[in-house]
């Protein structure tokens, strides 16, 4: 979502605004950065501030997508101008790097200057017509199409979510929503969340993810900064009070998305009061137990349903030709693959997706084996998806290269991707989620030579099967921020095709264990192994 990654871009430059840091020696760099700041931090609090209604509920989500596409391109341009100065390998080179990085700040600032223009007129335009649009909810024939579009299939599951948060219950009520990754149950949730409706009921709103590894301070600054504006560091307890007080006496509406514990949830709720007054916590999880443990006995756990065949077709002509219909010839391919999806809408998004950037729909083929033919594919989402779409159920015995942004995959499948046979190279950037990454003997990476790994930043183990060859003609391997990763497989040292090991922003059990990679490809007589260790910089 655009919120962790504009968290995420405030933070690195918190981090360059400290004294005695090395790459912003520049007083005009200087000043781009906490520019950038300040412009960002504009952007934090229209996210944060859940109290925005406005008539045009069109204007708004367009103007949040507009953030999201400026964030994600704002914060790969300064990560990589970060990572230039880190490999400068001297003096003049460093320079140059510290030059082009003051360069692309200033067009992140500009970029960046457009959607904070567009926040503080929506800012301006909604003081003064609250009352009245508290009472109005959209109704034109255009809005609704949309909505309707944006939840095919979900009708069933948004009117029975719809019902409990309105419901006339006075008690606190804790709504919980399970089902398996990718079935809808965070868009399910975020489409009940923006309900003009549903948003005019409460005084208070937030939206926190949780994910696999939960952290309570970063769950704790999320709600504050919702709740009261606040976004500076504190301790845990002064938060939850900070919190709690937040919410005493208002009727708020809070969204736990993606929880993964009860643990998680026993130290989450002793911050939210119940006052008795019709407040809701709405719950997404993938485990139907948690589900049952923080049910209420009125409200039981509701269950994301797959989609229907129908619904799931719907989804996918929708997704790939818009408002035309589905060519004859391909109807029948097409709901192959559809069957395929098995009713997870978010596979048959992805699957839309990728179609539609291959076909051109002014000369649309007899079928979609073009597919066999596709080398280079690159996948951008802000929400999990299965690779089950990628390596199983559509052939792509032609890949190449897979580029894979923001898909956090479980590492537990990503093995699903050795069933690509021609992959050489793999590069995932936020797109592996995890603390485990266990590569069984069956599983082999059979042309794999470029493997580069980018901020996964929960990864703490990774093993190889002993004895067997799971990247046999690995040639490349980058890791860049993985800070909790103890060290890299020993038996990595015994492939002989290994040419270059890069490491920048890894744990010193990373480096030390890259180090012994390297002595024991020089036992085995490969002295041309280049390793590079670019050390954590604070």
């Amino acid at each position: 979502m655009a919120y962790a990654a504009l968290s995420s871009l405030i933070y690195t430059l918190k981090q360059l605004l400290k004294p005695n840091q090395p790459f912003v020696c520049l007083s005009s760099t200087q000043h781009h950065v906490r520019s950038l700041y300040q412009n960002l931090s504009v952007l934090q609090v229209f996210l944060d501030d859940t109290t925005k209604e406005t008539k045009d509920i069109e204007t708004l989500k367009f103007i949040e997508k507009r953030i999201r596409d400026v964030i994600y391109k704002a914060e790969d341009k300064v990560d990589s101008s970060l990572r230039n100065i880190i490999l400068a390998d001297c003096g003049e080179k460093r320079e140059g790097a510290a030059k082009f990085f003051e360069e692309e700040l200033l067009k992140v600032v500009k970029d960046v200057d457009s959607p904070r223009k567009e926040v503080m007129a929506v800012e301006c335009n909604k003081h003064g017509s609250k009352s009245a649009e508290l009472a109005t909810t959209p109704s034109s024939p255009e809005k609704s199409i949309i909505e309707e579009n944006t939840i095919v299939g979900m009708e069933d599951d948004f009117n029975i979510i719809f019902d409990r948060l309105s419901s006339q219950t006075d008690e606190l009520t804790v709504i919980p929503i399970f089902g398996m990754g990718g079935i809808g149950k965070t868009t399910l949730a975020k489409k009940v969340y923006d309900d003009a409706y549903i948003r005019s009921r409460f005084d208070k709103h937030a939206w926190v993810t949780l994910s696999e590894d939960y952290n309570q301070k970063q769950m704790l600054l999320e709600i504050a900064s919702s709740i009261t504006g606040i976004n500076q560091e504190m301790s845990d307890d002064q938060l939850m009070e900070i919190v709690y007080r937040g919410l005493k006496g208002r009727r708020f509406l809070i969204v736990i998305d993606d929880i993964w514990s009860t643990e998680a949830w026993e130290q989450m709720q002793r911050i939210f009061p119940n006052d008795d007054n019709r407040s809701r916590i709405l719950l997404t999880t993938r485990l139907k137990y948690i589900a049952d443990y923080v049910s209420c006995p009125d409200f039981p756990p509701h269950s994301k349903s797959f989609l229907s065949p129908e619904d799931s077709w719907n989804l996918f002509t929708e997704k790939l030709f818009k408002k035309d219909q589905c060519p004859p010839l391909l109807v029948e391919i097409g709901k192959h693959i559809v069957q395929q999806c098995q009713g997870l809408p978010l596979s048959i998004v992805v699957v839309a997706g990728l179609l539609g950037k291959i076909l051109d729909g002014s000369k649309l083929p007899d079928s979609f084996s073009i597919l066999e033919d596709l080398e280079t594919l690159h996948i951008e989402t802000q929400e999990n998806i299965d690779p089950m779409i990628i390596s199983r159920d559509i052939s792509l015995p032609n890949l190449n290269k897979l580029k894979l942004f923001g898909t956090r995959i479980p590492w537990e499948v990503v093995n699903l991707l050795a069933n690509l046979p021609n992959l050489e190279v793999l590069n995932g950037n936020r797109a592996f989620v995890g603390k485990d990454w266990k590569v069984d003997e069956d599983v082999v990476f059979h042309k794999l030579k470029y493997l580069h790994l980018y901020r996964c930043r929960d990864l703490e183990r990774w093993e190889l099967a002993a004895g067997s060859d799971n990247f046999p003609m690995l040639e490349q391997l980058k890791l860049y921020l993985l800070p909790e990763l103890e060290e890299i497989p020993e038996s990595i040292g015994e492939i002989m095709t290994i040419k270059s090991i890069r490491i920048v922003d890894c744990g010193s059990g990373v480096n030390t264990s890259a180090r012994k990679i390297q002595q024991e490809q020089e036992s085995l007589g490969n002295y041309e192994l280049q390793l590079q260790i670019f050390p954590i910089v604070c």
